[in-house]
């Protein structure tokens, strides 16, 4: 492959991924506790996100259910902790 078809490449992947980037999180360093904050305040905020996260949570929520009881539950991974505010049973 051409190195310059691969550099092309990306500079369109970084074209796409800033313009169809969420105003907020435009120029997020996604290491940052900005990042984070502003990615929860997104899922808060926007319908789907909201939804495909409650989805996800259902499931794991019958997941624990089947587990032995007395233990500890913990999210690892999504960052803005939204798991804790949308808990159904547990």
């Amino acid at each position: 492959m051409h190195s310059g078809t691969s550099t092309l490449g990306n500079n369109i992947a970084g074209l796409l991924r800033r313009a169809l980037a969420h105003p907020l999180a435009r120029d997020l360093d996604l290491e940052s506790s900005r990042a984070t904050e502003i990615h929860a305040r997104l899922i808060r905020e926007k319908t789907f996100l909201r939804r495909l996260y409650r989805s996800y949570y259902s499931s794991y929520d019958e997941i624990i259910a089947r587990a032995d009881p007395g233990g500890l539950i913990l999210e690892i991974g999504s960052g803005g902790g939204y798991y804790r505010s949308s808990r159904t049973r547990f």
